[in-house]
């Protein structure tokens, strides 16, 4: 199904005759050394249109809102301090690629997403034994990346949906 807009602003949902979406998805986990582990993961979809649609788009053309490519990775490390204590810290990226909001990217209603890579940190205390305690400072969207996650356009506007900005904090935790 997509979304479709009437010339009168209003919306609805059609089916959009035949389409096919086929792609791989791998990942990969390694633990390169005692407390350092890496995280990898790709994913590849070719999303499209098997029949043209009258007024919408053509055979082969590409689905809304689906990205060719995502790719994620993270790299955490958790060290010893001492008998009590640990230190351990994580940086994580994604990326997402570009789609359209429509099946013709020429369209007007046509509003573009992805295409952004996010970066995260965190870095924290940890302790052992008896102790179930962890603290963390951490930065979400550590280079305050404006993305586009999602669009809309309907009688009451054309809406752009953002990530988050960036966000510092700290964090607690305790297990009892």
């Amino acid at each position: 199904q997509i979304r479709r807009q009437l010339g009168c602003g209003f919306t609805f949902f059609s089916n959009a005759a035949k389409a096919r979406s086929i792609g791989a998805e791998g990942s990969i986990s390694a633990e390169l050394t005692d407390g350092v582990n890496l995280d990898l993961a790709v994913g590849y979809v070719d999303a499209q249109l098997q029949r043209d649609l009258p007024q919408v788009g053509r055979k082969g053309d590409s689905l809304p809102g689906v990205p060719s490519w995502t790719v994620s990775s993270a790299l955490d490390v958790e060290r010893p301090i001492n008998d009590r204590l640990d230190w351990f810290g994580r940086i994580d990226a994604s990326y997402v690629g570009k789609w359209d909001s429509t099946i013709n990217p020429l369209d007007p209603l046509n509003r573009p997403g992805g295409d952004y890579a996010l970066v995260n940190l965190r870095l924290g205390l940890a302790g052992k034994g008896d102790q179930n305690w962890r603290i963390a400072a951490f930065v979400n969207n550590a280079f305050d990346k404006r993305a586009i996650v999602g669009t809309q356009g309907n009688l009451f506007g054309d809406y752009q949906f953002i990530n988050r900005p960036r966000e510092i904090g700290l964090q607690a935790n305790i297990d009892f």
